[in-house]
């Protein structure tokens, strides 16, 4: 069975030439021909799925995504759940949100987040990614004050990560909308205030994402 360095290796160079369509039958084909004999073998052909599942995702093709993330999450149920147990159920509580099924959504985000904090050897754009997702299903679910507090635990994950510029911008910007929506005028201000230099600081002044930044801060103004 093909190892998990040999399928990106693989994936990575199918991408700068492959059409879509070239891709998914790929990913497909390798998920399909793969013969696990045990645990370590399920958890290379769980990433696969993971990667399929992430192609329908990013693609809202977000039926197949969710069958997919599920299959890469059985694959995980013999062995002991660890940060990229957790990534995958990160992934899948994220279709799960695209899809609106909020309930499901914020278990499996939480479940990720207490898997995170479990193993402190990982990397902190993951938990912070989890406790950003986790406050756009609070946002999504009108959960302000909790939204806001989820988007402060992962500015803090992140803080001290060279760069991240835009990631610590947007969650400062998130900030201010969920602490405008608790009516907490003073903390808006503060919030978009840094989301503002650290969009400077990162020479993101040219970007799409800095103009949006800019018109929600005029709606903000305005309100």
């Amino acid at each position: 069975m093909i190892s998990a360095a040999e399928f990106f290796s693989e994936y990575d160079a199918l991408q700068k030439t492959a059409s879509d369509a070239e891709r998914e039958a790929w990913l497909i084909s390798q998920c399909e021909m793969a013969n696990p004999e045990g645990p370590q073998e399920q958890r290379v052909l769980s990433t696969m799925y993971n990667e399929l599942g992430s192609f329908y995702k990013h693609r809202d093709m977000l039926e197949k995504g969710e069958e997919a993330f599920l299959k890469a999450k059985e694959l995980w149920e013999t062995s002991e759940k660890d940060a990229n147990y957790a990534t995958i159920i990160n992934n899948l509580a994220g279709n799960y949100r695209m899809m609106g099924k909020f309930s499901e959504a914020t278990e499996l985000f939480e479940e990720a987040i207490e898997l995170y904090k479990a193993h402190p050897e990982t990397p902190k754009e993951l938990s912070s990614s989890a406790y950003n997702n986790l406050a756009l299903v609070y946002l999504d679910t009108g959960r302000f004050k909790e939204a806001a507090e989820m988007l402060q635990a992962a500015y803090d994950a992140m803080k001290d990560i060279p760069d991240c510029y835009y990631e610590k911008a947007t969650a400062n910007a998130n900030m201010a909308i969920a602490y405008y929506k608790c009516g907490e005028t003073d903390l808006v201000d503060e919030k978009m205030r840094m989301a503002e230099e650290l969009y400077l600081s990162g020479g993101l002044e040219n970007t799409a994402e800095y103009r949006a930044f800019t018109q929600l801060k005029e709606i903000l103004k305005k309100s």
